[in-house]
């Protein structure tokens, strides 16, 4: 896509021509630019239309309109895909999501009882803080067929060891995983 044009019209139109049977789905709308908190649901609204996709990754890097209320729906939607096994969510240098969007992540997908795998990145996102990956790592832990995580937190001034170390803990509580890679 060129992103940096794609706007609140054409997100809409985006995963409408997925073909039936489609197990995976990439969608990389990172840069966006003139996308807003509207283009955001719709996008939202739309993904829970992907019926039968197993793995699903979004790519909202650097797309500056990216709220914490952007996290909480487009992970309502993605939660309402129950055939998901994989899920990529990457919302690196998104600067306006902060402590409650990465608790949302985890809540948030915690329908998908048959989720195996989950890769987040929340890089550079400067407000993101050590309650934030806290609550993300309550949150995995109740995921029973969870089997991978991996987790992009690089360059956030904010965290510090106890937040790292808070989602280890959290996450040992998680007897499925067989790896954990936390960056």
């Amino acid at each position: 896509f060129g992103s940096e044009q794609l706007d609140d019209d054409g997100i809409g139109q985006v995963l409408q021509d997925i073909p039936a049977g489609t197990k995976a789905v990439a969608l990389n709308i990172a840069g966006c630019k003139k996308l807003t908190e509207e283009g955001f649901s719709r996008l939202a609204d739309a993904v829970p239309k992907l019926n039968g996709v197993e793995a699903l990754s979004i790519n909202v890097g650097t797309c500056r309109t990216v709220t914490e209320d952007s996290v909480a729906k487009l992970v309502a939607g993605v939660a309402e895909v129950s055939s998901l096994r994989r899920v990529d969510l990457d919302f690196n240098c998104c600067s306006n999501v902060k402590g409650d969007g990465v608790k949302q992540v985890a809540a948030g997908l915690a329908p998908l009882v048959g989720l195996q795998h989950i890769y987040v990145s929340f890089f550079r996102c400067s407000a993101v803080s050590n309650e934030g990956l806290i609550g993300f790592g309550d949150g995995l832990a109740s995921f029973k067929e969870l089997s991978s995580i991996t987790g992009n937190f690089g360059n956030i001034s904010a965290l510090q060891d106890g937040g790292v170390g808070g989602v280890f803990q959290r996450l040992g509580k998680c007897s499925s995983l067989s790896k954990i890679k936390l960056d």
